[in-house]
């Protein structure tokens, strides 16, 4: 079985080495970016010239069958491997593509099956979804600490600001761990400028792009375990009324996507990444009495309330309970709520009135200590 998963590959590498020949590409050139995989001077003049490898039906006789890339033996460290892999295909595609379209297509699938096939022996998947590809050994994830009870202690309210500086941000709000609003940071987004942009601006890219995914799906509408698509059309029905519906885009050209829809706010530092998983909530007439809770993976999230409104409610950590009261407030349109995630748990529920639609955006704040 092995034998087969191999000779698969060594096939797919033929046809794009002979496609490399047809394309007019030298030996010189298809030899520079074919030689991390093994592939020898040798081979690759016999391919230019059109010929056959006599040597591989011996071999294959005798039942020691060595094939294009010889003998393949997956090292432990296959983080090298798929680097090498990953580069050399991408020079390729780059160096083909003025060429013909066919031929990157080729070289893309071949990549594609090269990775399905070691997933037995490399479990690369964790890879494409974590965030950092080499980890910094000097970088200490924000914890918990019991001490930030007393942070939360004589707070009243959910403090609302405006013209502030990123500095203050830091130091009055984030170091303390002290949730607060913001009223002036959406007046020049293009989104809070045009009476175009509605729910279905947002929903017509998971109806028409099959490869984006949601996680974390919550609402009222029927269907909607397994078929988030089934569930999006429901709003397009003019007899679909009083709903709620929010998500989390966790997989990154869902992510990418939701970006268009807002900017990086005023009071955050460039050096920020806001480039992780992001949420959207929307509702249309719903009056619900159950608080919806919201659960980041980052340490910092940023509501952004583009249309409507949404009763929020932070409440403090099961370690703070007896320290740090439950804050409650309405969030306006235009207006961005910045909460601190290891201490407090948000919720919300919809405004009751019309329809509502918010975007959260999670930061990953460094530690403050």
């Amino acid at each position: 079985m092995k034998g087969c998963k191999l000779d698969e590959i060594e096939q797919e590498i033929l046809a794009v080495l002979e496609e490399c020949r047809r394309e007019g590409l030298s030996k010189e050139e298809i030899f520079h970016v074919f030689s991390p995989l093994g592939i020898t001077k040798s081979i690759v003049a016999r391919f230019h010239e059109g010929k056959q490898d006599e040597q591989g039906g011996k071999d294959e006789k005798a039942g020691k069958k060595k094939g294009l890339l010889g003998k393949v033996n997956l090292p432990r460290k296959e983080v090298l491997t798929f680097l090498v892999i990953f580069l050399t295909l991408g020079v390729v595609s780059y160096v083909v593509y003025p060429h013909t379209k066919q031929l990157r297509f080729q070289l893309l699938s071949l990549f594609r099956i090269g990775l399905i096939k070691i997933l037995p022996v490399w479990k690369w998947t964790e890879f494409y979804y974590s965030r950092c590809l080499v980890r910094n050994p000097f970088y200490e994830a924000q914890d918990f600490n019991p001490d930030d009870c007393n942070l939360c202690e004589t707070l009243e309210d959910i403090v609302r600001v405006h013209n502030v500086s990123q500095t203050e941000v830091i130091e009055k709000y984030i170091r303390r761990e002290k949730p607060f609003i913001v009223t002036d940071a959406m007046y020049d987004w293009p989104i809070m400028k045009t009476d175009h942009l509605w729910f279905d601006n947002i929903t017509e890219m998971y109806v028409h792009h099959e490869k984006i995914f949601i996680c974390n799906l919550a609402t009222n509408l029927r269907g909607a375990y397994g078929d988030f698509t089934r569930v999006v059309k429901q709003l397009y029905n003019v007899h679909t009324n009083q709903w709620f519906l929010h998500w989390e885009n966790c997989q990154k050209d869902g992510a990418k996507a939701a970006r268009q829809f807002y900017r990086r706010p005023y009071f955050i530092s460039n050096s920020l990444d806001l480039t992780g998983s992001n949420w959207v909530l929307m509702s249309s007439d719903f009056r619900g009495r159950v608080y919806k809770k919201i659960d980041p993976s980052e340490t910092l999230m940023m509501l952004y309330q583009i249309r409507g409104f949404n009763h929020i409610r932070l409440s403090p950590r099961d370690a703070c309970r007896d320290n740090c009261p439950e804050l409650l407030t309405t969030l306006n349109e235009g207006e961005i709520l910045v909460v601190e995630n290891l201490l407090w748990i948000m919720e919300y529920i919809p405004g009751e009135e019309g329809d509502n639609l918010g975007i959260i955006s999670e930061v990953s704040w460094p530690s403050m200590e």
